[in-house]
């Protein structure tokens, strides 16, 4: 399959020593007539109340690591993974498409697609990072390894970027998937099912999700609240957030709490009542509370198996 070579007008990001950027394409949704019928039609899809409150923030920002055998065709695993994300994209076309402010109106915003569009997909090669390291437990400087890996998104209202980054193949052969998206356009159940559509549609016959429902004619909103929402957000004339700002000494690391650390999570006294979180994440955002003025870094990410705790009825 044949994809458009355009290169995405990105912004100007500073690569550290080792990283390589070797192309950057613009993906529109499935090009080759062989397998896709000729492209969505011009459309634009209004924010919502739900949406809104995102406008002004800064992307969601993603990586997925594999490990790759050593005889493995690097080649042909960018190039399936190109070909795959125009079919993916075909399902998801809003994603290919822009923000922007309604023509005509104040504080309409709505994702805009027309046929040209397409999603920013880079691959690069990086030689001082290896996919053990990455992978490992033990703290990382995220500005200087991590960052790297994830572009972020091209001026201009983009709202989707992708990375394919071959790690060194001397230290531990691997590949990093970066993923920044705009909250705005999609939250994280709806990312997680374009890149769910997007590994069925690489792997090649496998069964592919049910596609998205893509409308805004199900949500109703008697009360107002997108213009209350809009209201509280940063004026439009302010310049929008592309990426996310790391300092040089933010380090990411991977705690692992055993049994023996639960339990005594829960013999702890109670934090606040009628509360439905789990206790063991009620206890790590307390900690994390504690040691903010310490650490200078208010963003709490937790990790928990929440599946006992929300019984699901099988209809």
């Amino acid at each position: 399959m044949a994809t458009a070579a355009a290169t995405a007008p990105m912004q100007q990001q500073t690569s550290p020593p080792g990283l390589r950027v070797v192309y950057t394409a613009l993906v529109p949704p499935c090009l080759s007539a062989s397998s896709c019928s000729a492209p969505p039609p011009e459309s634009s899809l209004p924010l919502t109340f739900f949406d809104i409150i995102w406008l002004r923030s800064p992307p969601v920002e993603r990586v997925l690591l594999y490990r790759l055998a050593a005889d493995a065709d690097v080649a042909a695993i960018f190039s399936s993974l190109r070909d795959s994300l125009s079919r993916a994209v075909r399902a998801f076309y809003p994603l290919a498409g822009r923000l922007r402010l309604a023509p005509g109106t104040a504080n309409r915003y709505e994702l805009h697609y027309r046929p040209g569009d397409g999603v920013a997909f880079t691959v690069a090669e990086y030689d001082d990072v290896d996919f053990d390291s990455l992978a490992a437990d033990d703290p990382k400087e995220v500005a200087a390894k991590i960052a790297p890996l994830v572009r972020p998104l091209p001026q201009g209202g983009a709202v989707l970027a992708l990375q394919a980054t071959l790690l060194s193949a001397r230290l531990g052969r691997g590949l990093a998937l970066g993923v920044s998206v705009h909250h705005a356009a999609c939250d994280g159940a709806a990312s997680t099912h374009f890149l769910h559509t997007w590994a069925a549609a690489c792997r090649g016959g496998a069964q592919a999700p049910p596609p998205p429902v893509i409308g805004r004619s199900l949500l109703d909103d008697p009360r107002g609240l997108y213009d209350v929402f809009c209201q509280a957000i940063a004026p439009s004339t302010e310049t929008p957030v592309h990426g996310i700002k790391m300092f040089p000494d933010q380090l990411l690391a991977t705690f692992t709490l055993s049994m023996a650390d639960l339990q005594r999570c829960e013999r702890q006294p109670k934090l606040w009542k009628r509360s439905h979180l789990p206790e063991e994440a009620a206890y790590m955002y307390l900690y994390g509370i504690g040691i903010a003025p310490i650490v200078a870094y208010k963003v709490y990410h937790i990790v928990i198996d929440l599946a006992g705790y929300f019984p699901i009825q099988e209809i």
